[in-house]
């Protein structure tokens, strides 16, 4: 988050849409590790905990940046996100 290219605020928002819906579920993993079962499996509980399709829709589309950006970094070689097996909320 702290590379996040936009003004603080943005980052400060950013963060806030992922410390509860998505940190405890997929923050403890190691980048490399991620399948995309492993983010079909996270939907699904964000479906539970997070009635409203609009709100898991941007905390997914921020997960999903966030995968984009260790991509670019080279960091990971693909993003789970982006499987044909991941239905966007």
């Amino acid at each position: 988050m702290a590379t996040h290219p936009t003004e603080v605020n943005s980052r400060e928002v950013a963060e806030r849409r992922l410390r509860l819906p998505a940190y405890p579920h997929i923050g403890t993993r190691p980048l490399f590790s991620f399948q995309p079962g492993h983010v079909r499996t996270w939907l699904g509980e964000l479906e539970t905990s997070v009635p409203a399709a609009s709100h898991r829709r941007i905390v997914f589309g921020t997960v999903s940046a966030a995968f984009s950006a260790t991509l670019d970094d080279g960091l990971i070689t693909k993003t789970p996100c982006k499987a044909r097996s991941i239905q966007i909320p």
